[in-house]
């Protein structure tokens, strides 16, 4: 939901999202208050095996956007494998803001490598990923940018790739 949140620009919070070159950070408020106004909002697309995650995301959708999410946004099912085959509008810009630190309930290690899974089945040209620490894991390709930053008060840091598609 970060991208929506982005996208509404409803309260100015210092999340990490907003350190992505896009982000309001990188030009005046003012200019961006006038730009989102013609821009459309970012599709949302997320896929989860828990339906409690896809309720409260389909509630936040709500909230935010005065309207449920498009059919096909939400999908009950492994990450990895709801979007396999799916044709993404492009050019892609993916940011996973995977759990972490107290609410991290799998090893850090299996969530690169499905991290690594999810890069070559999506193949988004710009990725963004929200890290607990100051160091980025190894995925593929290099890491063009990295910003130290805090996340609800978490130091994380976020990394951006891009991916020739």
């Amino acid at each position: 939901m970060e991208s929506l949140l982005f996208w509404k620009a409803l309260k100015r919070r210092r999340f990490a999202y907003e350190n992505f070159p896009q982000g309001p950070t990188q030009s005046s408020q003012a200019g961006f208050v006038d730009l989102k106004s013609s821009l459309s909002p970012p599709q949302v697309f997320m896929g989860d095996q828990d339906e409690r995650a896809l309720r409260a995301a389909q509630s936040n959708y709500l909230n935010l956007m005065g309207e449920s999410p498009p059919g096909e946004a939400l999908k009950l099912g492994d990450w990895r494998e709801v979007w396999r085959g799916v044709e993404f509008p492009r050019p892609l810009v993916m940011l996973l803001n995977p759990p972490y630190n107290h609410r991290l309930s799998i090893q850090q290690d299996l969530l690169i490598e499905e991290m690594k899974e999810i890069l070559k089945i999506v193949k988004p040209e710009t990725f963004g990923l929200v890290w607990p620490g100051g160091v980025l894991p190894k995925l593929t390709g290099r890491w063009s940018r990295t910003v130290k930053t805090k996340n609800g008060g978490i130091p994380v840091v976020l990394g951006i790739l891009k991916n020739e598609v």
